[in-house]
């Protein structure tokens, strides 16, 4: 038992470090554009870089708000395998380059400037490592993050999503950046 409690750890502790990898990389590619590049949008109705950038903050936050409300219901659920299916789904559809419709709650509304949003990213980051470690292994698999479409999902299923969300996401600032009006200077 303690060997899995152990290795449950650390592949929690992997995760949060793939996905701190994942948002710096992102945070980088952001942070080396000019203010016309990260405002740009390739079309009337797609996010530009700045956009894409505050949706993630408001996912991660949503996140983290989402577990911790998970942890204090009185009803916990253990994860099923009925439930799988709907996380593959949800990481294999983040891995291909299907559109999504964004629940209207993460949208980005608040149009920051890049240094308003490297300053909220700043004060969030932090949180969802700190509640995860938090987490005693014997709720590892209790079901804590609502999903919108894949439903609840366990510890280590939220940050694989989110990890997944990132590389989504990634891919969307590669296409806007390869698109014929891009303004590359």
């Amino acid at each position: 038992m303690e060997k899995q409690i152990i290795e449950q750890q650390h592949f929690s502790d992997h995760l949060i470090k793939k996905y701190s990898h994942n948002m710096g990389l992102i945070f980088g590619e952001i942070e080396n554009l000019n203010e016309k590049q990260r405002i740009f949008r390739p079309e009337p109705n797609v996010w530009n870089s700045l956009q894409v950038f505050e949706h993630l903050i408001n996912v991660h936050n949503g996140a983290t708000k989402s577990i911790l409300f998970g942890l204090s219901k009185s009803k916990k659920q253990q994860a099923q395998w009925n439930q799988l299916w709907k996380y593959y789904a949800l990481i294999l559809l983040l891995n291909s380059p299907t559109k999504f419709k964004a629940p209207k709650i993460v949208h980005p509304i608040k149009n920051l400037s890049w240094e308003l949003l490297k300053d909220e990213w700043q004060l969030s980051q932090k949180k969802i490592a700190d509640v995860v470690k938090q987490i005693p292994f014997e709720n590892q698999s209790l079901l804590i993050f609502k999903h919108p479409r894949a439903g609840l999902l366990t510890t280590n299923q939220t940050l694989s999503f989110l990890n997944a969300h990132a590389g989504h996401h990634r891919m969307q600032l590669s296409k806007i950046k390869v698109s014929k009006a891009y303004p590359y200077s």
